[in-house]
């Protein structure tokens, strides 16, 4: 039989641990702004970012499958420190000193691991300053894609 003090126990820990991220939805701050937990493929300024950049700089706030969820900056919000009102959700703090080289304390590897987290969002534009295709322009990729299929 199941011991149901260990089932208890287990289950809060699960609950417990899943309650731990953020998931789609949820309310979240980015860099002292307002934001919602969403899909990168569903925040309009993550997308221009990485049309742009091809990187973003948003907060990460869990996985759903193979997409990443970030912390979407909801456009209305504004930064406290905006006195004028004139918030822009891209602006990046300026470094202090940009003459002077940064040296890393952190081991090569750590830095690669790093770097491939910040580049893990895979959203790949595949027209570049191209026209969204209409449905049904294109009706033989289908039977292309139904061959390769099977």
């Amino acid at each position: 039989m199941i011991d149901w003090r260990l089932f208890c126990i287990v289950l809060s820990a699960v609950s417990v641990c899943e309650g731990a991220s953020e998931y789609v939805g949820a309310a979240c701050s980015n860099s002292g702004r307002a934001g919602t937990c969403k899909r990168v493929t569903d925040c309009p300024p993550a997308v221009e970012t990485l049309k742009r950049k091809h990187s973003h700089d948003f907060k990460r706030c869990d996985w759903d499958d193979k997409t990443e969820v970030i912390c979407c900056p909801n456009l209305t919000s504004r930064n406290p420190d905006d006195e004028d009102g004139d918030s822009d959700i891209y602006k990046k703090p300026h470094p202090k000193n940009p003459n002077r080289q940064k040296t890393s304390s952190k081991r090569k590897c750590e830095q690669a691991c790093e770097e491939i987290k910040k580049g893990a969002s895979c959203v790949h534009f595949n027209i570049v300053r191209g026209e969204n295709a209409l449905q049904d322009e294109f009706p033989h990729m289908v039977i292309y894609f139904l061959i390769v299929q099977v």
